[in-house]
C-alpha cells in the first residue's frame, strides 16, 4: 500500500514536469515505481470441504467465501517448505500467551483450553529490525483445546487461526508469535 501511495505521488509530482526537467533520481523513481507488482496480503486458511459441502446444501453463505475459495484452489502449496524446527504446542501457547498478554490468559483459563500447533512451514526472515536478527520464521495453524479434548475452533479474539512463529539470534531457545506471512492450507489433521 505505501508502494501505492510512492507511485501516486511521484507520478502526480513528476508528470506536471517534462520529463527533460527532472533529475535522473527523480526519472528513476518514477521508472521504479511502475514496475511495481502488488502482492495481495496472505489468507487465513479456509476449511473448503465444509463451505464447499454448505454451498452444496444451498446454505447461507458469507460474502467473499466463494470468491476466496476459488483463489485458495489456485493456490500452489507444493512451494511449502514444511519445517523441522518449530515450536512445541506449550511453546506456541507461551508465545501466543506473550503476543496477547493477559487477554488469551484468562479466555484460556475461561474455556479450560490449551493451544496446539499445525503443521509449520518455514516462512521467509525478516530483517526488519536490525537489533532482532531473524534466525527462523515458520507458519502454522493453531487451535484451543478444552480439556475434553474438543476443538475448540477459534473461540474468539484475540486467537486467530495462523501465525508465524520466530526465533531470533538473541533469544534461539525461545519462540515468539506474530502476524502470518504466507497463505497456508487448511490444517484438517490439527481441526480433526
Amino acid at each position: 500500500m505505501h508502494l501505492r501511495d510512492l507511485w501516486y505521488l511521484t507520478t502526480s509530482v513528476f508528470t506536471t514536469r517534462h520529463d527533460a526537467e527532472l533529475t535522473p533520481a527523480e526519472q528513476a523513481a518514477i521508472a521504479d515505481a511502475q514496475n511495481i507488482v502488488e502482492i495481495p496480503p496472505p489468507l487465513m486458511p479456509l476449511d473448503t470441504i465444509m463451505w464447499a459441502a454448505s454451498i452444496q446444501r444451498g446454505d447461507y453463505i458469507p460474502d467473499g467465501v466463494k470468491e476466496e475459495m476459488a483463489l485458495l484452489r489456485r493456490t500452489d502449496f507444493t512451494k511449502l517448505d514444511p519445517a523441522k524446527d518449530f515450536p512445541t504446542d506449550k511453546q506456541a501457547q507461551e508465545a501466543l500467551e506473550d503476543h496477547h498478554s493477559d487477554e488469551l490468559v484468562n479466555l484460556l483459563k475461561a474455556h479450560h483450553a490449551h493451544i496446539r500447533i499445525g503443521k509449520c512451514y518455514y516462512a521467509v526472515l525478516r530483517q526488519d529490525n536490525p537489533d532482532m536478527e531473524e534466525v527462523t520464521r515458520v507458519t502454522a495453524m493453531v487451535s484451543a483445546f478444552n480439556d475434553k479434548n474438543q476443538n475448540l475452533g477459534n473461540i474468539q479474539l484475540p486467537l486467530i487461526t495462523v501465525y508465524d512463529f520466530v526465533k531470533y539470534a538473541g533469544h534461539p531457545d525461545r519462540w515468539y508469535a506474530t502476524d502470518f506471512s504466507q497463505t497456508l492450507p487448511f490444517d484438517y489433521v490439527l481441526n480433526k
